[in-house]
C-alpha cells in the first residue's frame, strides 16, 4: 500500500518532464528552421513546466537570434549563476563568454533629470517603476517604449521612445515638472464690487424674510433613507471592487507571457505581475466594503420605525471608516 501511494505522488512530476522534454525538442527543431519566435515560446514552456539549464541556455541564444539582445544577456547571466550554484564549470564558462559577447552589442537607456527631483516623483517606462534607476544606463531590447512621469501638484510629463542600432546608447533627460495651476485665482470677484458699492452709501440690506416652513417627515423616514443610501453605496463599491478583481485576473494572465519561469522573468513580466497584485488587494477592499456597507443598509430598512408625523424632522448621511484593521461604513444624523 506504502509503495502505490509514492508512485501516485511521483506520476505527476514525471508528467511534467515528459512534456517539457517535448517542448524542448520542439524549441531545438524550430531553432534549426530559423523559426525563433516560436522556438522561444517552446523553449519557455519546457522551463515553466521543468526549470533546468540546459533550457535556459538555449532561451539565451533563442533570443539572441530573435535579435532580443537584451533578454538574451539576462538569461545567459542567470543561466552562469545557476550553474556556479550546480557547481557546472563548464557551462558557467560557456553561459559568461556568451554574455560577455553580447555586451558591445547592447542597447541602453538612460534617463535623466533636470534640477531637482520633487517629493513623490514617479518614473516609468511601459508601466514599470524606474524611479530609482534616474542616471544609470540599462540594456533594453529595440523597441518603441512609453516614458511617463509624474509627481504630487506637478502636471504629468510623458514621451515616446524609440530604440534601435545595436551598441547606442540612448539618453533621455526629463525637463523640470511644471506645477499645476491654481484654480482658486479663477474665481468670481463680483462679491468685491458689492462690497465697493455698499460702502459708496448704499443701505446694508435687510435680514432675509423666513423660507416657507419645512414639511414634517416622520422618524422612519429617516432611517429609510439612509438605508437605501448605505445600501446604494455598498452596491456601487462591490461591483467596482469585482471589477478590479477581474483586471487583476487578466494582469496576472498577461504577467505569464514575460515569464520564462519561477527563477527567470523579464521586466514587462514582474511590472505586471506587481499591477495584478495591487489590483487583487484593492478588490477585496472594495468588496468588503461594500458587503458591509449593503448589510448596514438592508438593517437600517428593516429596523426602521413606523412613521409618525409629530416627530421632529430626520437626516441621515453615509460616512465611509476605515482603519489598520477593519474597513465599513456608519450612519450618522438624525433619527
Amino acid at each position: 500500500m506504502a509503495f502505490a501511494v509514492v508512485a501516485g505522488l511521483a506520476a505527476p512530476a514525471r508528467a511534467d518532464e515528459t512534456e517539457a522534454e517535448k517542448a524542448f525538442a520542439e524549441g531545438r527543431e524550430l531553432l534549426e528552421r530559423g523559426t525563433y519566435a516560436e522556438a522561444c515560446e517552446a523553449f519557455a514552456r519546457s522551463q515553466r513546466l521543468d526549470p533546468a539549464l540546459g533550457t535556459l541556455l538555449n532561451l539565451g541564444l533563442c533570443h539572441e537570434r530573435l535579435g532580443q539582445l537584451a533578454t538574451s544577456h539576462a538569461k545567459f547571466r542567470a543561466a552562469a549563476d545557476l550553474a556556479a550554484r550546480e557547481d557546472d564549470e563548464t557551462r558557467k564558462r560557456v553561459a559568461q563568454e556568451r554574455a560577455k559577447a553580447l555586451e558591445p552589442r547592447l542597447i541602453k537607456l538612460k534617463i535623466e533629470l533636470e534640477g531637482t527631483p520633487p517629493p513623490g516623483l514617479e518614473v516609468a517606462v511601459d508601466d514599470r517603476d524606474v524611479t530609482r534607476e534616474l542616471g544609470e544606463a540599462h540594456p533594453v531590447d529595440p523597441g518603441r517604449y512609453e516614458l511617463e512621469v509624474a509627481a504630487p501638484g506637478r502636471q504629468a510629463w510623458q514621451r515616446t521612445i524609440r530604440l534601435f542600432g545595436e551598441g547606442t546608447t540612448e539618453i533621455v533627460t526629463i525637463p523640470e515638472l511644471e506645477e499645476k495651476p491654481d484654480d482658486a485665482g479663477t474665481e468670481a470677484r463680483e462679491p468685491e464690487g458689492e462690497s465697493a458699492r455698499d460702502g459708496a452709501g448704499a443701505a446694508p440690506p435687510g435680514p432675509e424674510p423666513p423660507g416657507p416652513p419645512e414639511a414634517p417627515s416622520g422618524r422612519g423616514q429617516g432611517w429609510r433613507v439612509g438605508g437605501m443610501t448605505t445600501a446604494g453605496a455598498g452596491v456601487v463599491a462591490a461591483a467596482t471592487g469585482l471589477a478590479f478583481g477581474l483586471h487583476a485576473r487578466s494582469t496576472w494572465r498577461r504577467s505569464k507571457d514575460y515569464c520564462d519561469g519561477d527563477r527567470v522573468c523579464s521586466s514587462r513580466g514582474s511590472a505586471l505581475a506587481a499591477r495584478a497584485e495591487r489590483s487583487a488587494d484593492l478588490s477585496t477592499l472594495l468588496v468588503g466594503a461594500g458587503v458591509a456597507a449593503a448589510a448596514t443598509g438592508a438593517l437600517l430598512w428593516l429596523t426602521a420605525p413606523s412613521s409618525d408625523p409629530a416627530s421632529p424632522s430626520s437626516s441621515a448621511r453615509v460616512v465611509p471608516e476605515a482603519s489598520r484593521e477593519s474597513m465599513g461604513v456608519s450612519i450618522r444624523g438624525r433619527f
